[in-house]
């Protein structure tokens, strides 16, 4: 019994003795490859990954980086900007190295990042933190005989990016991508940048949005709690700036005719129907725009866009028209007598020239003076228009005076809303 125990734990024992014996008993093939499997089962021998390819603790691991630009999408609703680009990096591992001479002179050779020691790249303002590491598994590196090694990674990053929309759709936004070693202080891996630091040479462009500028930067990362160590990290900066082309023949060009339709509705006589029915038109079309503008607009919420104000502003001007035209009509119907102060004022505005100005076509200054016992000359020469019968003229000096005042108020508030809405340079 115990004999037969025995045979059959030599025979399980020998059985992936006899295997490898096979294996290694398979013919070499010579010539240059295998010259690099020795080569490489030399150089990884005992190496360890796990750990920083220096001889002596105190050694900074200097990593060199540059990327190339390739294309980016910028998400005004969710804050977020996706870059994609080819990450560069060279750094020396001081394990991995060799003398060409003892192996047919091979200078160089691609080893997979799974067997060496890289640098571990994160970003830290990820917009998703479970997967803010950069991954650079499954590629391939050159390493040279010198052990300094040069990685080419694809690299996609979703980066949070606070939008600002205040000047919108004329906005520009400044991106800012931040990255650093997760696990190393600086005195363990160091940056540095070569230059360009960002390369747009295969630069495809976005449609929506055109880049401005894309540089890097490094930080030296103090922190006031650890004096003795520094946290590094990279900021590349970007600034974009939306095409408005499109969106300019849907806004900014109804804006203006908005305020057409606004001028030429308080231009208009107060007491005439077409003065009311543009009021009317306008209230319904500024309705309907903010409609749209509030489906285009993302809600961020940190600043109302200038273009929104422009039109809620326009909306209030437009509603406050017809509010003045009813209220002008009612007062020009009045059968009350005049106080001493307004009369004073209403012969004072006659007698000026700025007032006769502002009542040219509406009244005849001349009957006005009359009516009021006052004497003009300079009104002589003035447009006549018969007054509405019923009306007391005091009353209806006052109330075109208001009517023209409102008219020019309109068109300087529209000219200052006008102006903050044009773009500005960043």
């Amino acid at each position: 019994m115990f004999s037969t125990k025995y045979f059959v734990i030599c025979i399980l024992f020998l059985i992936p003795v006899a295997l490898a014996d096979d294996d290694d008993d398979c013919p070499s093939k010579g010539g240059v490859q295998e010259t690099l499997k020795k080569l490489k089962n030399d150089i990884l021998c005992n190496y360890d990954r796990s750990f920083r390819p220096v001889l002596d603790s105190k050694t900074t691991v200097v990593v060199t980086i540059a990327i190339m630009f390739k294309f980016f999408e910028f998400t005004d609703l969710s804050n977020q900007m996706q870059i994609n680009y080819w990450l560069v990096l060279k750094w020396n591992d001081e394990y991995l190295n060799w003398k060409p001479a003892d192996y047919n002179g091979i200078p160089n050779f691609h080893i997979d990042t799974d067997s060496i020691w890289i640098p571990d790249i994160s970003i830290y303002n990820s917009a998703d933190m479970s997967s803010s590491r950069t991954s650079m598994s499954g590629f391939s590196c050159m390493l040279r005989a010198t052990g300094n090694i040069t990685c080419v990674i694809p690299i996609r990053h979703d980066a949070l990016c606070k939008s600002n929309v205040k000047q919108w759709p004329f906005d520009t936004q400044k991106c800012t991508v931040r990255v650093g070693s997760w696990i190393y202080s600086g005195e363990e891996v160091g940056f540095r940048l070569v230059k360009p630091s960002v390369s747009l040479g295969d630069y495809t462009p976005n449609r929506e949005w055109e880049l401005i500028s894309a540089n890097a930067s490094i930080n030296p990362g103090v922190i006031i709690c650890c004096p003795n160590r520094t946290y590094p990290h990279i900021d590349y900066k970007f600034n974009i700036v939306r095409h408005a082309t499109a969106i300019t023949t849907t806004t900014i060009i109804p804006a203006a005719i908005f305020a057409v339709i606004t001028l030429a509705a308080m231009f208009a006589s107060w007491d005439s129907q077409e003065r009311y029915f543009f009021c009317g038109l306008n209230l319904v079309l500024h309705l309907l725009i903010l409609e749209n503008l509030v489906w285009i607009l993302p809600p961020n919420g940190l600043e109302c866009p200038i273009i929104l104000t422009y039109f809620k502003d326009s909306l209030l001007m437009a509603a406050f028209g017809i509010l003045e035209g009813l209220f002008l009509r009612y007062i020009s119907t009045s059968s009350l007598t005049t106080s001493n102060w307004l009369t004073a004022f209403i012969n004072m505005m006659v007698n000026c020239r700025p007032g006769q100005i502002l009542l040219l076509s509406k009244l005849d200054p001349k009957a006005v003076a009359a009516a009021t016992g006052t004497n003009t000359e300079e009104g002589g020469d003035l447009v006549v228009n018969v007054p509405t019968p019923g009306c007391s003229k005091e009353w209806l000096i006052l109330v075109n005076f208001i009517d023209r005042i409102c008219f020019i108020g309109y068109i300087l508030a529209y000219i200052i809303m006008g102006a903050l809405i044009i773009p500005k340079p960043s």
